[in-house]
């Protein structure tokens, strides 16, 4: 078998979470908001989560979808935009709908990967810090890379998670794998946070 088919495997890490928290805010017709939520970390937390428009999260957008209903008369019906800087969860949206709505968020964070202090991870809603149950993503390369392509030579497509970095903000964007390289969705972001797992896309 293998090593990428394991439930787990001590050779490699895997990521923690260090930051966990959810949020809503209440935006009105055809308003913009711009707000922050302190999150008291000695560096930028690289986000995961999900938003919605929903209290029970139907449907949820992952939080590097800024613009899930598309465009309509040149404007989106909302925007979401999530980010972090090194003291704070920025929130930018913009809601063009036609009433109120309330965003509600599900957010968490990994530690930057160059800081090297030391970090506690989140209390787990279950005793077990390990469990046979799931399949745990194991982290092959982690960093930051400042020239928007990384060799990762496995020869196939691996899962992976990246975070542009741009005036000292982080947010989750999308990005482009093959079975060698990673690279940000656009060559206009250089530089970015980025963690490759040994798991396989499925």
């Amino acid at each position: 078998m293998a090593r990428r088919d394991l439930l787990f495997d001590s050779h490699y890490p895997m990521p923690w979470i260090v930051w966990k928290r959810t949020h809503q805010i209440t935006v009105g017709s055809g308003q913009w908001s711009s707000t922050k939520l302190a999150h008291g970390l000695p560096f930028i937390p690289l986000l995961v989560g999900q938003w919605s428009t929903n209290a029970n999260f139907s449907p949820s957008y992952d939080l590097g979808v800024l613009t899930p209903g598309g465009y309509s008369g040149g404007q989106p019906e909302t925007a979401c935009i999530v980010s972090a800087d090194g003291s704070d969860i920025l929130f930018n949206i913009d809601n063009n709908a036609t009433t109120t709505r309330t965003f509600y968020f599900r957010l968490m964070a990994f530690a930057d990967p160059t800081y090297t202090g030391e970090v506690t991870p989140v209390d787990y809603e279950s005793p077990f810090r390990f469990n046979t149950k799931y399949r745990y993503q194991k982290l092959y390369m982690q960093g930051l890379s400042t020239t928007n392509n990384v060799s990762h030579n496995l020869g196939y497509i691996p899962q992976a998670r990246v975070w542009s970095k741009t005036n000292n903000t982080a947010a989750p964007i999308d990005a482009t794998i093959t079975t060698t390289t990673l690279s940000s969705y656009t060559s206009s972001i250089q530089s970015f946070y980025y963690h490759i797992y040994l798991d396989p896309m499925e």
